[in-house]
């Protein structure tokens, strides 16, 4: 079982999401830097569609990432700026735990994320922020 999965939000009559919106959804931890490469790998797949999209990061399910995989996510981020720039247009990141939170906040405040960027507890509102009329 993968440690993650990336799907697509369905747009529902209701929704007011001008863009489409992509869940990455963590199970569990990764196995090896193979399996948290490949969880990169699809990441990187949404930007070679060049169109803008909205993502969801929901770690609900897990209790923390080793500080390796971290470092190889903050990484990944520095890499893509010009990505992320371009076609991000607003991300959701969900952790129920209020250190990771805290921690999250601290690093952004550290070094400004270069789209929007909500940070919530509860799922719902992570999706109801990321799918709103607000870009």
């Amino acid at each position: 079982m993968p440690f993650c999965t990336l799907s697509k939000l369905e747009q529902t009559p209701n929704s007011v999401s001008q863009f489409p919106v992509w869940i990455i959804q963590f199970q569990s931890q990764p196995r090896n830097m193979e399996d948290f490469e490949d969880y990169l790998s699809h990441v990187d797949m949404l930007f070679t569609y060049q169109t803008p999209f909205k993502l969801v990061f929901d770690a609900t399910l897990v209790s923390g990432m080793e500080l390796k995989y971290v470092m190889r996510q903050a990484r990944h981020m520095m890499d893509n700026e010009e990505n992320t720039a371009q076609w991000m247009v607003r991300t959701s990141i969900i952790v129920p735990h209020p250190v990771a939170k805290a921690l999250l906040k601290f690093l952004f405040y550290l070094k400004p994320p270069v789209s929007v960027v909500g940070i919530f507890s509860d799922c719902d509102a992570g999706v109801d922020w990321i799918t709103s009329e607000n870009p």
